[in-house]
């Protein structure tokens, strides 16, 4: 083969990696737009602007059809899944809805109050509680001028609704008159009636130490609220308001 020869059959093998590489690009190029354009999904939109926490109404959404791969796993598109719900946050016109815009849904009913309280994470008795466990909470009063020291059941048979994980915090004084706060405790969150909310928030102030006792799946026990545990039974004494 002389050079010229040589020459050309190198060109011909640079015009054929050359229309390889062409073909590749052409492919890519192609699989790219038809993954944009070719196979799409219909979500969830809204009409109009809406602020955080307006009602979601069926008159307020629409229908879109976006590209396959730009839907997440937390985009709607059935209905039912937000009508009734209320946005997180504000949403503009046009934006589509994701589960991540609304509310947690929830249980509370119209009567229903959901109050945390703080109690020890180590005598507090938290540390079994799991959301949906019945207790009874307890409020043990040891400095309040003119009642003896006593034990009183606050709220019987009352559902948690939630229970975080042992937090600290550093230790300040406070109304309770018992020097410092729990320097570990545990938040629970209970479905309290109005007036028993009103008597937890009391406790919470006032009490020196707040506890919770979980209840077996089935209570046949209802003990009265009007019936303290006091400090006489043990040899306690009341102390008259005023008194030093």
């Amino acid at each position: 083969m002389n050079p010229r020869q040589r020459r050309g059959m190198v060109l011909i093998i640079i015009a054929v990696l050359g229309a390889i590489g062409v073909f590749a690009g052409v492919s890519s190029y192609v699989s790219n737009v038809n993954t944009q354009v070719g196979s799409k999904v219909t979500v969830l939109a809204l009409k109009k602007s809406r602020s955080a926490f307006a009602v979601i109404r069926q008159s307020d959404l629409k229908t879109v059809e976006v590209p396959k791969r730009w839907v997440g796993a937390r985009s709607i598109t059935d209905p039912s899944e937000v009508v009734g719900h209320k946005l997180a946050v504000s949403v503009s016109a046009g934006a589509t809805l994701t589960s991540d815009l609304l509310v947690a849904p929830t249980d509370q009913t119209q009567h229903q109050r959901f109050i945390t309280i703080k109690v020890d994470s180590v005598t507090g008795g938290a540390n079994n509680l799991r959301a949906g466990d019945s207790v009874d909470a307890y409020a043990v009063y040891s400095d309040v001028e003119g009642l003896p020291k006593q034990v009183r059941v606050l709220v019987h048979d009352v559902r948690v609704i939630s229970v975080s994980s042992p937090q600290s915090e550093q230790g300040s004084s406070n109304s309770k008159g018992s020097g410092n706060s729990p320097a570990n405790y545990i938040a629970v969150t209970l479905a309290l009636t109005a007036e028993d909310s009103m008597a937890v928030t009391y406790a919470s102030a006032f009490a020196a130490d707040l506890r919770v006792v979980k209840l077996p799946p089935v209570s046949h026990q209802d003990p009265k609220k009007d019936d303290p545990y006091d400090a006489t039974k043990l040899g306690g004494k009341a102390v008259p308001e005023g008194s030093k």
